[in-house]
């Protein structure tokens, strides 16, 4: 099933998003997104007795997630979507 544009009806193509050669590193040739969203959390006390707590209580952390991209074959607009959570 093709996705249809919100802008112009046409047609969307799925794609990554990438930086080639991201800082210099090397090209990735898996074809995979090397871009995340990460969605802030609570930062970890520097207290030792309070960072334990805050683990054990279960507080939110940075949760990261792989930026997948699609474009419309018609009007070129590129939409970016975090589907896929990821560790960082």
């Amino acid at each position: 099933m093709s996705q249809v544009c919100s802008k112009c009806g046409g047609t969307i193509i799925p794609g990554i998003a990438t930086a080639i050669g991201l800082l210099g590193g090397a090209v990735d040739t898996h074809h995979e997104s090397r871009l995340v969203f990460v969605q802030k959390g609570v930062p970890t006390s520097a207290n030792p007795i309070k960072a334990i707590s805050q683990g054990i209580v279960g507080v939110s952390s940075d949760k990261a997630y792989r930026l997948n991209a699609s474009r419309c074959s018609s009007c070129g607009a590129v939409e970016f979507h975090a589907d896929e959570e990821v560790r960082i």
